[in-house]
């Protein structure tokens, strides 16, 4: 769980989601898409549900996308920083999305392919209240639910692999 708290205050995080993946896998050609964060689920590529939960923390102050930008800009359904566009491997990608933040510091770098993070149960608002606090707050800090642990795109990797 994200949940920092230094000397009283919230860290603030920037946050890199890596998607940037130049050539098709099995699962992108299973799920006839050009990169894997767009897989479908429930409609809707997988890469929102990750927006969505960064976008709900308290915790993240700004969101990048590095990956390529053609591909990726008329799926994204959320406000987003930037989209950086992806390098020949995966450092050159995370060098790519440091670059544009000017920093090393403070950086939430996820995968793709993680739908199933949420804003957790153990958020702010749970955080005060434990602490005798009863304000609330409706951004949370993020959390990969156990319900994640599960391979959430089991379906599709069995398909693309024949079993």
């Amino acid at each position: 769980i994200l949940l920092i708290i230094f000397k009283g205050r919230w860290i603030m995080f920037n946050a890199m989601i890596l998607a940037g993946s130049k050539k098709k896998g099995p699962l992108e050609i299973s799920a006839n898409v050009e990169n894997k964060a767009l897989i479908s689920i429930n409609n809707r590529p997988s890469i929102n549900y990750i927006i969505d939960a960064l976008i709900n923390s308290k915790n993240i102050n700004k969101t990048i996308i590095v990956g390529p930008e053609k591909i990726l800009a008329k799926s994204i359904d959320q406000k987003i920083d930037k989209i950086v566009n992806s390098g020949d491997n995966i450092l050159e990608n995370i060098e790519n999305g440091i670059n544009y933040f000017h920093s090393v510091n403070s950086i939430l770098i996820l995968t793709s392919d993680i739908p199933l993070i949420t804003t957790g149960a153990s958020g702010p608002a749970e955080a005060a209240s434990s602490a005798g606090d009863s304000s609330s707050s409706k951004k949370r800090s993020i959390a990969l639910s156990r319900s994640a642990r599960r391979a959430p795109l089991a379906n599709l990797r069995a398909r693309a692999s024949g079993c």
